[in-house]
C-alpha cells in the first residue's frame, strides 16, 4: 500500500540516472600457518599469565588474615603449582623437538651438499684416468698434440663431432684425431675455441690402411655405418681377426694408429677383394680425443 504522505516527483525528459559505484569485491587475505616458533611464543606468553595470576592469588592469600580464605585457596595454589609445572616441562620439550628438527633438516642439507661433491670428485677421477690413458697413448705412438673434450655430436648429415679445442691451441685442417684405443677421423673445420672432426664411417672419409704384419695395403672408407678397406688385390691371405692399421701413406695420418678388426672378406667386382673391418674405437661413447700434430720418427 502506498504511503500518501510520500510524494514522488516525475522524471525530467533527457533525464539519466548516475550509475551506483561498484562494490569492490573483498580482498582475501591468506592466513599464514603458524610456525613452530610462533607457537612455542604464544605458548610462553599464556604460561607467564598463568604465572603471574597464580602469584596474584599467592599474594592476597598470604595478606588475607582470615584462616578461611588461605584454606579455600590452598587447594587451588597447588593445583595451580602442578598444572604450571607439567606446562613447562611440555614446552621444555616442544622447544626441544623443535631444535631437533632444526638440527636434522640442517643434518640433511649437509648430507645432500656432500654427497654431490663426491659425485663432482668422483667425475673429476674419471676424467683424469681417461686422459692419463690417452696421453699414454700418445707419447707411446711419438705423437706431439693436443687433447680436446667432445662438446656435441650432430645426429643429421653427415658424421661428425665438435671439441673444444681450436686454432688458439694449434689445430689445423686435415689433422688427424685419435683415441685411447684408435682412429676417430680427421679435422675437417676449425674455429678459435672448437673444431669439427669428420668421422672414419663418414663416406667422405678415406685413409691408407695396412693388415698387421702383412703387406695387405688398402684404402679404408666409411659408408656412413661401417668400415670397409678396398682396393686390395685378390689371392692375399687376409683372415677374420687381423689387425688393421694406418699405414702413414700420404703424410696424413700417423703411423700404426689401431683401424679396427677385419670381420669379413669377400670378392668384389674385378680381381679385388671386399674386406668389412670392426671399428676399434666407438666415437659415441667417447668424451676426449687427440688432435695429432706431428709424429716423432720411430727409433731403428
Amino acid at each position: 500500500m502506498l504511503n500518501p504522505k510520500r510524494t514522488f516527483t516525475p522524471r525530467k525528459p533527457g533525464f539519466t540516472p548516475a550509475p551506483l559505484p561498484l562494490r569492490r569485491k573483498p580482498t582475501l587475505v591468506p592466513v599464514e600457518e603458524p610456525t613452530p616458533t610462533r607457537r612455542f611464543t604464544v605458548l610462553r606468553r599464556a604460561l607467564a599469565f598463568a604465572l603471574v595470576v597464580g602469584l596474584s592469588v599467592a599474594v592476597v592469600a598470604s595478606a588475607s588474615g582470615t584462616q578461611a580464605f588461605k584454606s579455600a585457596t590452598a587447594g587451588a595454589q597447588e593445583w595451580f603449582a602442578v598444572q604450571s609445572a607439567t606446562a613447562v616441562q611440555g614446552w621444555d620439550r616442544h622447544l626441544a623437538q623443535g631444535k631437533v628438527v632444526d638440527q636434522l633438516a640442517a643434518m640433511t642439507r649437509e648430507r645432500d651438499a656432500l654427497a654431490l661433491e663426491v659425485m663432482e670428485l668422483r667425475a673429476v677421477q674419471r676424467e683424469h684416468g681417461r686422459l692419463v690413458t690417452l696421453l699414454d697413448m700418445a707419447e707411446g705412438q711419438g705423437l706431439t698434440g693436443v687433447a680436446g673434450r667432445v662438446i656435441a655430436r650432430p645426429t643429421t648429415g653427415r658424421a661428425t663431432l665438435r671439441i673444444d679445442s681450436g686454432s688458439v691451441v694449434g689445430v689445423a685442417l686435415g689433422q688427424a684425431v685419435v683415441a685411447h684405443d684408435g682412429l676417430i677421423g680427421q679435422v675437417v673445420d676449425v674455429g678459435p675455441e672448437w673444431a669439427d672432426v669428420l668421422l672414419a664411417r663418414d663416406p667422405l672419409h678415406s685413409a691408407a690402411v695396412v693388415v698387421e704384419g702383412t703387406e695387405v695395403h688398402g684404402t679404408l672408407r666409411g659408408t656412413g655405418t661401417d668400415l670397409l678397406v678396398d682396393h686390395v688385390i685378390a689371392g692375399t691371405d687376409v683372415q677374420p681377426g687381423a689387425i688393421v692399421l694406418t699405414s702413414g701413406e700420404g703424410d696424413v695420418f700417423p703411423i700404426g694408429i689401431t683401424v679396427g678388426t677385419v670381420e669379413y672378406v669377400s670378392r668384389s667386382t674385378g680381381p679385388l677383394l671386399h674386406i668389412e673391418v670392426t671399428p676399434a674405437s666407438r666415437p659415441a661413447l667417447l668424451a676426449e680425443v687427440f688432435v695429432v700434430r706431428h709424429q716423432q720418427a720411430p727409433e731403428l
